[in-house]
C-alpha cells in the first residue's frame, strides 16, 4: 500500500557507518539512496530518487573504515533537495561535498473525479482517493470527510490533486445581501431585514 504523506517529515543528520557498504561493494550513491530509504521507512516503491548534481564522487566505492555523515540542508523534503557530506576518517573530517537531488514520494491522496469549479460545494461524488506521485511539502488531503460540504477556493482539473488550502466553509452570506434576523424575548419573536456588512 502507499504511505500517507505526513506535512512534518523532519530528518536529521547521521553517521552511517561504511564496513557494511564496502562488504556488499557499494558506492556513496548506494549509501545515500540507502539512507534516505532507511531514514523515511519507505522503498523504492514509495520513494523515487535522481541525483541531479553530476559528481564522482558518487560513483565511487565506498572506503573501508571512512565514515559519512549525511544530512539535508533543505527546508523542504520533496522536490529539489540538498545534501551535505561530509567525510571522516580516524574521527577528523577529510572532505566536505554538496549534492542536489530531486526527491518524489508515492502517497494515497484525493484527486478530482470530474471538472470542479471555483466556489463549488463539493460532495463524496466530486472526489477519489489515488496513489499518485508528489514532489512538493504541500499538506495534502487524504480523507472524503474532509472536504465534503466544503468550497472549491479554485478551479479543479480531472484527476488533479486537492491541497488543503483548495478548499474553505462555504460563503452563506455575501457582502451587501439582505438577510432576515429574528431575535428571540421570552414568548415574543421580533423579525427584522438587514444588509450583510461582510460575507
Amino acid at each position: 500500500d502507499s504511505k500517507e504523506k505526513t506535512a512534518d517529515v523532519k530528518m536529521a543528520s547521521q553517521m552511517v557507518e561504511s564496513k557494511e557498504a564496502v562488504a556488499q561493494g557499494q558506492t556513496l550513491r548506494d549509501l545515500i539512496t540507502d539512507w534516505l530509504y532507511e531514514t523515511r521507512g519507505l522503498s523504492a516503491e514509495d520513494l523515487q530518487i535522481e541525483f541531479t548534481t553530476k559528481s564522482k564522487i558518487l560513483d565511487q566505492p565506498v572506503d573501508n573504515g571512512k565514515q559519512y555523515e549525511l544530512s539535508l540542508t533543505s527546508r523542504v523534503t520533496l522536490g529539489r533537495v540538498r545534501l551535505e557530506v561530509r567525510t571522516y576518517a580516524n574521527q577528523q573530517q577529510i572532505d566536505r561535498d554538496y549534492l542536489s537531488l530531486e526527491l518524489r514520494q508515492r502517497v494515497d491522496a484525493l484527486v478530482a473525479k470530474r471538472l470542479l469549479y471555483r466556489e463549488q460545494v463539493l460532495d463524496e461524488a466530486d472526489v477519489e482517493r489515488k496513489a499518485i506521485w508528489v514532489d512538493d511539502d504541500k499538506q495534502l488531503l487524504v480523507k472524503t470527510e474532509q472536504v465534503v460540504g466544503q468550497q472549491l477556493n479554485r478551479k479543479i482539473t480531472v484527476g488533479q490533486i486537492i491541497y488543503h488550502d483548495d478548499i474553505s466553509k462555504p460563503i452563506v452570506v455575501r457582502r451587501g445581501e439582505l438577510v432576515t434576523v429574528r431575535s428571540f424575548s421570552g414568548r415574543f419573536v421580533v423579525k427584522t431585514t438587514a444588509r450583510a456588512r461582510e460575507d
